[in-house]
């Protein structure tokens, strides 16, 4: 067992946002590694995926137990899981798309400056987790659910 990741993970549960940082800053590049190798290098799909993974560990948090395995084991766990589920997305999609000799090219969107950064959310007891403005969906249903709230532009990331 990890004593400093049973501390983290108790400082997190008690609702310490430094806590929560430290664990997404001593995580994030592994899981987006582990991801990224997965999806095939793509980043679309990693960034989806890694989001993902992210929130369902804020919710989850208090099933990660320090004695079973360190946090990044359990992390990737959630990934492997959340990769399966896009994975069959993916090809369902996929499979709805006609066959073209080239991929369409994204939609063109326009957005304010302002809306090229990601969207901070500040979730209840767990501190700040940035999320891509690329699911909106999903940005919609925990709005919904009140797990969530937008930040206020002065606390956005530049």
């Amino acid at each position: 067992m990890e004593p400093q990741e049973q501390a983290l993970r108790d400082a997190v549960l008690a609702g310490s946002e430094p806590a929560w940082r430290a664990l997404y800053e001593a995580n994030f590049d592994a899981l987006y590694a582990y991801v990224f190798h997965r999806t095939g290098r793509n980043r679309h799909r990693s960034d989806d995926v890694v989001q993902e993974t992210w929130l369902v560990a804020v919710r989850r948090i208090s099933d990660f137990d320090p004695r079973r395995g360190a946090f990044e084991s359990w992390l990737k766990g959630i990934a492997a899981k959340v990769l399966k589920n896009h994975r069959r997305r993916w090809q369902r999609d996929d499979r709805a798309q006609p066959l073209a000799a080239e991929p369409p090219a994204p939609p063109a969107v326009e957005s304010s400056p302002a809306d090229i950064y990601h969207y901070a959310f500040v979730f209840r007891d767990y501190g700040i987790l940035v999320l891509r403005p690329n699911d909106k969906q999903q940005i919609e249903a925990f709005r919904s659910s009140g797990a969530l709230m937008i930040a206020p532009p002065e606390v956005r990331p530049q």
